[in-house]
C-alpha cells in the first residue's frame, strides 16, 4: 500500500504489489533485496510516488482544492476534471434511457448498453484497467478496438462500424464539454 498523508490527514492507495515481509526495509521504504524482483519493485514504488507529487504538484498549479481524497482520486481516475471514457459513456446511456419513447427507441438504448459493454471488455482485456482517461485515447486506441471487434468479438464490418460511430458520439460529446 501507499499512504498520501497531507495536513494530518492519510489515505491509502493498493499498489497491486506484495514482498515477503522479511525483505521489506522500513527505513529505506523499499526492498532490502538486490535482485531482479526486488530492483524492479523499488523502481515501481519509486514511480508511484512519482505520480502522487505530479498530481499534487498538478492541483496547486490548477489553483484547486488539495486534499487526500482529491489526490487519490485523481490517481484512480475519478475525479471531474480527469473524466473517463465508460464515466462519458455511461453518462450518455443514462441520458438516453430517459429519453425513451421521446428521442430514442428501447433498441437503441440497448445498441448503445451493447456498444459499452464490449468497449469494457476491450479495456479489461487488451489494457488490463477498468477504465481509460480520456486524455489517453488516440487513433491506436480506436484502431485497436476495431480490430479486436472483428477478430476477438467477430462482428461483421457493419456492426464494428456501429459500435465505432457509438463511441465517436460519445467522444464527441465529452470534447464539446471539454
Amino acid at each position: 500500500m501507499l499512504r498520501i498523508t497531507l495536513n494530518g490527514a492519510n489515505a491509502e492507495i493498493m499498489i497491486k504489489r506484495s514482498i515477503p515481509i522479511s525483505q521489506w526495509c522500513q527505513s529505506k521504504e523499499g526492498s532490502k533485496g538486490k535482485d531482479r524482483t526486488s530492483t524492479e519493485l523499488n523502481y515501481y514504488i519509486n514511480n508511484m510516488r512519482t505520480n502522487i507529487l505530479q498530481i499534487h504538484q498538478e492541483l496547486l498549479a490548477e489553483r484547486n482544492l488539495v486534499t487526500v481524497a482529491v489526490i487519490r482520486d485523481r490517481f484512480y481516475g475519478r475525479d471531474k476534471s480527469h473524466r473517463t471514457l465508460l464515466g462519458v459513456y455511461a453518462e450518455h446511456n443514462e441520458k438516453c434511457r430517459a429519453l425513451i419513447g421521446k428521442d430514442y427507441s428501447l433498441s437503441t438504448v440497448e445498441k448503445f448498453d451493447t456498444s459499452i459493454r464490449r468497449l469494457k471488455e476491450f479495456i479489461t482485456q487488451r489494457h488490463n484497467k477498468e477504465d481509460i482517461a480520456l486524455s489517453e485515447l488516440n487513433n491506436e486506441f480506436i484502431t485497436n478496438f476495431e480490430y479486436w471487434l472483428k477478430t476477438a468479438i467477430g462482428c461483421q464490418n457493419n456492426s464494428a462500424l456501429k459500435h465505432l460511430k457509438n463511441l465517436k458520439k460519445v467522444v464527441r460529446i465529452a470534447l464539446t464539454n471539454e
